[in-house]
């Protein structure tokens, strides 16, 4: 039988008592994780790891130690500002995993047996070290996307000539901006932002189209997600340019399509959360079961409440009553004309409401930011900061209630916005494009996110259009809106180039989080790579060493231990 074998002068005694804060179940789900990891180093030979670092990313190793995991490698990486456990620095997005390295140190310990906490765990592992699969696959597998993956065959993109002058028309005016500035972190985004441009037409001449599928949010991902998004109007297949079409608003509209009995409450059907958020849909029922216990006890004077029930105890499911969806506000939010503009309709709600004060919501902008915000930020202390979700609350009562009450897990802290985007990637890839795929077979179509980007051979756009809003009222009961992007870069340069500076300032001023995990800094290494990319491009000689040494002396200043 394989035995759990670790490093003898390995600190466990630090992490145990680090760890003690957590509930009993956590603490041990925590060690078990680090045990793991442990072994993983010892059994592949904690020299050989030393010198060629360890992948730690394996999906089953997280089936069978559970989501502490992620969390252990987070412990590891900042214990002693990562000094007995670090990654290699080889890490690049789609090209190479990450890997990390143990302390020389430890290299030479002697090895000694330990237990992980249930044979049932121990059973998992070593399922797993035995290229079996013992643990139970909870969740339902992931949509297929072989509809999507079609389309990429033989596919072959070109540019027309004019993106060279786009490129130094863009180029130019950020090399001025560039020069005339001060802050270093905003002077290196910028060069960022050249680097992305430069890499985004490079991936696009080479065709490399790094499809992907995202299990948290389940998005696809490709070429088309990935690049600055004004490059699509050059794009060319087979000579014909793209259409791209966009379904209006689409949270918003997402939000009212799944504000029904059956997609909360019903336990099968492919529109339910059952099917497209079984994560989520079976912590809530582990809430409320908890919640149940708890107030069984409390009738039956029965004293021994864990911390787990008493918070469980807290929470508050309405929409598991399938009288909850009665609600007046739900149905006025259901009845809204997403078809023509839905924000203008939120506008009109908002003078109503509030015309005391008109002057709040004149803009349609504003109105946008703040239902986005109202959806989408999760964390209850931050959403009680911000004065004007108050507004929506008292437009929308019982939608709010819902919002807050599924918004947020310490274990998924985005969790209504995990929710709207897996629902919106059902609708937009598994019901609209497999149709208009089938529909229209000799077009290319592909996905961005919340729209569709179509090969415009003999393409009928108000016919397109139909059929993607025909399809989703008939799935749905709600027509959304959906209309053409057409964004002629040289025409809407300024304000191209503005949103591109309001990023980087947005970044430039954002506070960090110490963290010595890498990719979770604002210059990751993937970010660092594109910089030196525009650095390269932008300039020769000498001023490339002046800037690389003065792009390490930011970093080193802004990282330091």
């Amino acid at each position: 039988m394989h035995e759990i074998r670790i490093p003898l002068n390995f600190p466990i005694d630090y992490f145990q008592k680090k760890w003690k804060v957590y509930r009993k179940d956590n603490q041990t789900n925590r060690m078990d994780a680090l045990l793991v990891i442990l072994n993983e180093f010892s059994r592949k030979g904690l020299i050989n790891c030393y010198v060629e670092g360890l992948e730690l990313n394996n999906e089953a190793l997280r089936k069978v130690c559970g989501y502490s995991f992620d969390e252990v490698k987070k412990d590891l990486l900042e214990f002693e500002n990562g000094s007995i456990f670090f990654t290699d620095g080889s890490y690049a997005v789609g090209i190479r995993s990450k890997k990390y390295k143990i302390s020389f140190k430890y290299c030479f310990d002697e090895l000694v047996n330990v237990d992980l906490s249930s044979e049932q765990k121990l059973e998992k592992y070593l399922a797993f070290l035995n290229g079996q699969r013992k643990y139970k696959t909870k969740f339902p597998p992931p949509p297929s996307i072989n509809h999507l993956e079609e389309q990429f065959k033989g596919l072959n993109l070109e540019l027309i000539p004019t993106v060279q002058q786009y490129k130094d028309l863009y180029i130019s005016f950020f090399r001025k901006k560039i020069e005339k500035c001060r802050n270093k972190k905003i002077k290196f985004l910028y060069y960022y932002k050249i680097g992305y441009l430069l890499e985004s037409i490079d991936r696009i001449k080479n065709n490399i189209f790094s499809t992907s599928f995202s299990k948290s949010n389940h998005r696809f991902n490709s070429i088309f997600t990935n690049m600055k998004k004004e490059l699509r109007y050059f794009l060319r297949v087979e000579g014909c340019e793209f259409i791209e079409l966009d379904i209006s608003a689409s949270h918003p509209y997402v939000l009212a399509t799944i504000l029904t009995n059956d997609f909360f409450n019903q336990k099968s059907g492919k529109y339910s959360i059952s099917e497209i958020f079984h994560q989520l849909n079976k912590m809530i029922e582990n809430y409320d079961n908890a919640k149940k216990n708890l107030e069984f006890k409390k009738d039956n004077n029965i004293n021994n409440i864990k911390e787990t029930q008493a918070g469980a105890g807290q929470r508050e499911f309405p929409h598991l009553s399938s009288s909850y969806f009665q609600n007046q506000d739900i149905i006025e939010y259901r009845s809204l004309d997403f078809e023509s503009d839905f924000y203008k309709e939120i506008q009109k709600i908002l003078l109503k409401h509030n015309s005391s004060n008109p002057t709040d919501y004149i803009d349609r902008e504003k109105v946008k930011k703040l239902v986005m915000v109202w959806l989408n930020l999760s964390e209850p202390d931050e959403r009680m900061k911000i004065k004007s979700i108050e507004l929506m609350q008292q437009l929308f009562p019982n939608i709010n209630k819902l919002v807050e009450s599924i918004g947020f897990f310490q274990d998924m802290k985005t969790a209504i916005a995990l929710l709207l985007q897996r629902a919106e990637s059902h609708l937009v890839l598994d019901v609209v494009a497999k149709y208009l795929i089938e529909k229209l077979p000799q077009i290319r179509i592909f996905t961005i996110h919340d729209s569709f980007l179509i090969q415009d051979k003999n393409l009928d756009i108000n016919e397109t259009i139909f059929y993607i809003k025909d399809t989703l009222e008939k799935y749905t009961g709600i027509t959304p809106g959906v209309k053409q992007k057409s964004i002629n870069p040289f025409v809407a340069f300024d304000e191209i180039v503005n949103e591109d500076i309001n990023s980087v300032k947005r970044l430039a001023y954002k506070t960090e989080k110490k963290s010595y995990i890498e990719e979770e800094r604002t210059f990751s290494p993937s970010v660092i790579s594109v910089i030196k990319n525009g650095i390269y491009h932008c300039n020769t000689g000498r001023k490339i060493e002046n800037e690389l040494n003065e792009l390490t002396s930011l970093l080193e200043s802004t990282y330091r231990d």
